[in-house]
């Protein structure tokens, strides 16, 4: 991304135990140092298991030290994503991991302790704002869409749940998903909204062997 020399940044982060998780007594079997990520095995450590990361974030204790906060993601991650879209490179962040692994916690987070994307979006309005000149204009749009059992769908136009998206490679912008709805905002509380409006309308009618949840 940018001037950095690595396309692609891979960061683990480990998450607090849930309420069920403390009530049924769970041990935390991971361990972190700087990008080294340790699976540590209770009763015969030959098996521990050592994985490096770019970045590996402890977020399981938040008194801590050092914790990894949101707006310590924000500062690592965050930041790389927006340096590298307002350069004028094509930038994807997404999390990955098994329900209940944090995943809309790190990207959406809650009013009080916004995620990554709404901290990227604050910051994006920010440098429109800062770089504004006349004669050139900066317009920011935001789509949503919806995997689920192989097919995407359209979250800012949910009345075409039937309607199949198609992704297409255009030969100049790249790819992109065919019929997909952009909502023009001017500012991040509009984006916020249209996040919300899109997430009413996610599908969660899951069949129980699904162990995953619908991704956008």
């Amino acid at each position: 991304m940018g001037d950095t020399s690595e396309n692609v940044i891979v960061a683990v982060r480990v998450r607090p135990f849930s309420r069920r998780e403390r009530a049924e007594g769970a041990e935390c079997i991971v361990r972190m140092k700087e990008n080294e990520t340790q699976l540590i095995h209770s009763s015969d450590p030959s098996e521990n298991r050592s994985f490096f990361f770019d970045y590996a974030f402890w977020s399981h204790e938040p008194l801590a030290t050092p914790f990894a906060s949101q707006e310590d993601v924000y500062n690592v991650l965050g930041t790389r994503v927006l340096d590298s879209a307002t350069e004028g490179y094509n930038v994807s962040c997404f999390a990955y991991g098994q329900t209940g692994a944090g995943k809309s916690y790190t990207m959406m987070g809650t009013q009080s302790d916004p995620g990554l994307i709404p901290r990227v979006c604050a910051n994006l309005f920010e440098h429109v704002d800062a770089v504004a000149v006349e004669k050139v204009k900066h317009v920011v749009e935001v789509s949503m869409l919806e995997i689920y059992n192989e097919s995407l769908r359209d979250l800012f136009n949910p009345a075409l749940k039937n309607q199949r998206l198609r992704v297409r490679e255009h030969p100049k912008t790249g790819p992109y998903v065919e019929g997909l709805t952009p909502m023009v905002t001017t500012s991040a509380t509009e984006v916020q909204t249209c996040l919300q409006d899109g997430l009413k309308a996610r599908g969660f009618a899951m069949p129980y062997r699904a162990p995953r949840r619908p991704q956008t």
